[in-house]
């Protein structure tokens, strides 16, 4: 009898405790773009191919020093960076396409990476987001190929929220996709 008296008891720790387990996370990708309006392009067309080349769709797990849930996105991120970098592009004076039938310089662009690690030690801990690029582009004899990346280490008490994190993460996807198109070398290559 003290057992069944106890059940309900036990069922109440068993639901807070599961309450406290991660779920896994959905994140945004809406990267932002802080670029000054400029004619450094001179018109010219480029066409921008981007494709997804991660090795895992997985971005990272929830929690600090454990294999909470996980981080992924329902987005197919290449057109996503795709859309970015044709803005980017015409902010700066290209006429930046996705497709072109007019002769037009090309450059592509793989997504490498988009990796979210956390690492406890003792009463602190750390979150380290990264985001990988590589971009190729030619010019007669030119060859331009290029790897960009941004990374971020925040320190922390607790594992950030969802909220935190999808911000972690856009501030990297930010970061690389400003390398790539404040290239000056890439930038001259394109235009000329």
């Amino acid at each position: 009898m003290k057992i069944f008296a106890h059940s309900p008891l036990l069922g109440l720790v068993a639901l807070v405790l599961a309450g406290c387990a991660w779920v896994p996370q959905k994140v945004t990708i809406a990267p932002q773009l802080n670029l000054a309006r400029s004619n450094a392009g001179n018109g010219a067309l480029v066409v921008v191919n981007v494709r997804d080349l991660r090795p895992s769709l997985r971005i990272g797990y929830r929690g600090l020093d454990a294999k909470g849930a996980e981080i992924t996105t329902d987005q197919d991120l290449g057109p996503v960076f795709q859309r970015k970098i044709i803005e980017g592009l015409a902010q700066q004076g290209f006429r930046a396409v996705s497709f072109s039938e007019e002769p037009a310089r090309t450059l592509k662009v793989e997504i490498r990476g988009l990796q979210y690690t956390t690492d406890m030690e003792l009463w602190k801990g750390s979150v380290r987001t990264k985001a990988a690029i590589q971009a190729h582009s030619r010019a007669g004899d030119s060859v331009y190929d290029q790897l960009y990346v941004a990374e971020k280490e925040e320190k922390t008490i607790e594992a950030p929220r969802a909220k935190t994190n999808e911000q972690l993460l856009n501030g990297v996807v930010s970061d690389v996709l400003q390398q790539l198109l404040g290239d000056p070398r890439l930038l001259a290559l394109l235009a000329n």
